[in-house]
């Protein structure tokens, strides 16, 4: 356990497995800020890695609050396990999903012998089902995060950040549907998950081999064209329904290369179809690892920031009344979901979306 590499963080500075998290949270932190003060002379004054760069290292601030790894659980209608995850189970109501791998730390902390993580790799992502996500005994109390209805070894996964989001997304929509319709979360949960979902795929959740279907997605009518396209990108791929794929696959429509900008995608329906509302989503390089390198991008990572294929500038054009008219743009965009509600809506047999730049990629995406 060599602090060498300090810029990483200290997670494995850690107590209280063997005490209570709720009521003995101070006597606890006042033992991490005596072994965080204990990690802060050793780098200073006896780490042989450490010692002659800490001798420019001041300590600024230290957090006083400590970060709960775990502590209660509530138990829901389904009960999350490691079963679960492993076997990646497919579940009717599936709202969210995971894939970190089930990381279990050892209850002594810092003091334990063992090692202080062990890892469980996942060979795919797994989906969370709303009935872990709401109490079987209290009936409109819903959770999402670390206080899930999931066993200790899955809650190993489920914990992270990230996923405690999509839990997150999923808990509030299901909210706002359990008071829009007067029901409790069960009965969304037997009667109406598969409206929850269309509502959580049309908001940019994803969903694991769940393809949106929402009726009310006029896209999903029209004959869909592009100015130009890449060969495993096509413009009907963004009518098929799938949010995202795994396994380093894509499913967008990406402008052939060298080709140039601007680039256009049409729509183009049967008979004229009165339009309200643009839904958008771009690519943000998901597929892409986090790094903090600044030539990230070129080594197929994220960068700090816009990511170079997210579109920046658009227009959407109309066919009315024989030729194409701007109906909206965005400018300087760096977000994946855009949703442009038309002041006024147009009827129209035909959309563009015209791509004038990205955020540094060459290709519309």
């Amino acid at each position: 356990r060599h602090p060498h590499l300090v810029p990483h963080g200290f997670w494995w500075n850690e107590l209280g497995g063997e005490g209570d998290l709720t009521k003995d949270t101070e006597e606890i932190r006042d033992r991490l800020v005596a072994t965080l003060l204990g990690l802060w002379d050793h780098i200073k004054n006896h780490c042989p890695q450490c010692r002659e760069a800490a001798q420019t290292w001041e300590l600024s601030w230290i957090g006083w609050v400590p970060g709960k790894r775990e502590t209660r659980r509530l138990l829901g209608d389904h009960v999350l396990r490691e079963q679960d995850l492993v076997e990646h189970v497919p579940f009717e109501d599936t709202v969210a999903h995971g894939g970190w791998p089930i990381d279990i730390h050892p209850p002594g902390g810092l003091y334990d012998p063992e090692p202080p993580a062990s890892f469980v790799p996942l060979k795919d992502l797994y989906s969370i089902p709303l009935r872990a996500l709401y109490s079987r005994n209290v009936r409109n109390l819903m959770m999402a995060g670390r206080c899930i209805s999931a066993t200790h070894v899955a809650m190993g996964s489920t914990r992270l950040a990230a996923t405690g989001a999509a839990m997150g997304q999923a808990v509030g929509t299901a909210a706002a549907m359990c008071a829009a319709r007067g029901v409790l979360p069960a009965e969304i949960a037997d009667r109406y998950s598969r409206e929850l979902q269309e509502l959580l795929l049309r908001q940019d959740q994803y969903i694991p081999d769940r393809p949106a279907e929402d009726p009310a997605d006029l896209a999903r009518e029209a004959l869909v064209t592009a100015e130009s396209a890449a060969p495993d990108c096509q413009p009907e791929n963004v009518v098929n329904g799938v949010t995202r794929h795994r396994g380093g696959e894509t499913n967008q429509w990406a402008s052939a290369e060298g080709e140039g900008m601007p680039q256009w995608l049409e729509l183009r329906w049967p008979q004229a179809r009165e339009i309200a509302a643009i839904e958008l989503t771009f690519d943000t390089g998901f597929t892409r690892p986090l790094t903090h390198s600044k030539d990230a991008y070129f080594e197929g990572r994220q960068v700090r920031g816009p990511q170079p294929e997210t579109v920046r500038d658009l227009r959407v054009e109309g066919w009315v009344d024989g030729s194409w008219r701007e109906v909206a743009a965005i400018r300087g965009n760096h977000f994946r979901k855009r949703v442009l509600n038309l002041d006024v809506p147009i009827t129209t047999e035909s959309l563009r979306v015209v791509v004038e730049a990205t955020n540094g990629d060459a290709q519309a995406r």
